[in-house]
């Protein structure tokens, strides 16, 4: 019943390396994948970044708009009702 094959330490040993170069070929892989995740995640938290800043412009020149319309507005409405 014992196996027929005396033991073998370096037929061990070149399976145990074979096995640990496997393991080393899907870690590189898999920080690669990581490192290509990572960098797009950084270039979509950029471009969020740069739309905020975007918005923060825009609403700033809706307010200046809407204080120029008041201002354009306001003489307007006072002249009317002066002559009423």
């Amino acid at each position: 019943m014992a196996d027929d094959e005396p033991f073998d330490a370096e037929k061990v040993a070149n399976l145990t390396q074979l096995q640990l170069r496997r393991i080393e070929e899907q870690t590189l892989t898999l920080m690669e994948i990581a490192l290509r995740q990572d960098e797009r995640t950084s270039r979509v938290e950029r471009d969020i970044g740069e739309i905020k800043r975007d918005i923060g412009e825009i609403r700033s020149e809706m307010v200046l708009m809407e204080n120029r319309l008041l201002n354009q507005t306001t003489p307007a409405n006072r002249s009317s009702a002066k002559a009423g």
